[in-house]
C-alpha cells in the first residue's frame, strides 16, 4: 500500500492515528504536527514529528504500553523499537515502525511549554520551524502561534483529523 522508506504519503495517515489516540487520553490537551512534514518540505526519509502537551507528560515516559495502544495496524505497521530522548522541559519517544520503515517522534511537554509570556527560545524554534495544529481544545497552540507572530510563517491551523 505504501512505498517502504517514503514517509511523505504516509504522514497524514500517521497524523490521524496519533491524533485519535491522543484525543482518547484525558491528560493530553494538545497535539501538533511539527517539523518538515508540517512545513511541506519533508523528504522521502523524513521522520514524522509530533508535539503533545500533557498535564503530566512523565506518566507517558514511565508507561511502556501506550506505544502499542496507537492504532498502527491501520497503516500496516507496528512498533519495532523505540528510544527516549530528553530536550530539557520536553522529552520524546522516537518510534521506528516495522513495514513502514519510518521513525515517528512523539515529543511530550507540560502545558507550560506553550507559555506565551514570553515563549521559550526552544519552543519558538519548534513552532516557527513548522506547525500544523491537530488537536487543541484549550487553544494552547493557537495562542502560542499568535504570540510567535511573524516567525510563524509555516503555520497551518487546519484540523487534519
Amino acid at each position: 500500500m505504501f512505498n517502504e522508506g517514503n514517509t511523505i504519503g504516509l504522514a497524514p495517515f500517521v497524523a490521524r492515528i496519533v491524533t485519535a489516540w491522543a484525543k482518547a487520553q484525558p491528560t493530553i490537551r494538545a497535539v501538533a504536527l511539527v517539523g518538515s512534514h508540517a512545513r511541506g518540505t519533508a523528504g522521502p526519509a523524513s521522520d514524522v514529528d509530533f508535539m503533545l502537551l500533557a498535564t503530566d507528560p512523565d506518566t507517558f515516559r514511565a508507561d511502556l504500553t501506550w506505544v502499542d495502544q496507537i492504532d498502527w495496524h491501520r497503516i500496516y505497521a507496528h512498533p519495532q523499537k523505540w528510544q527516549d530522548e530528553d530536550y530539557g522541559l520536553a522529552w520524546s519517544r522516537r518510534v521506528w515502525l516495522a513495514r513502514a520503515s519510518m521513525p515517528v517522534e512523539l515529543t511530550f511537554a507540560p502545558l507550560c511549554w506553550a507559555n506565551v509570556n514570553p515563549p521559550d527560545a526552544g519552543t519558538r524554534r519548534v513552532i516557527s520551524g513548522g506547525c500544523q495544529i491537530l488537536y487543541d481544545p484549550d487553544g494552547l497552540f493557537v495562542r502560542l502561534c499568535e504570540a510567535i507572530g511573524p516567525e510563524f510563517e509555516h503555520a497551518d491551523r487546519r484540523d487534519l483529523c
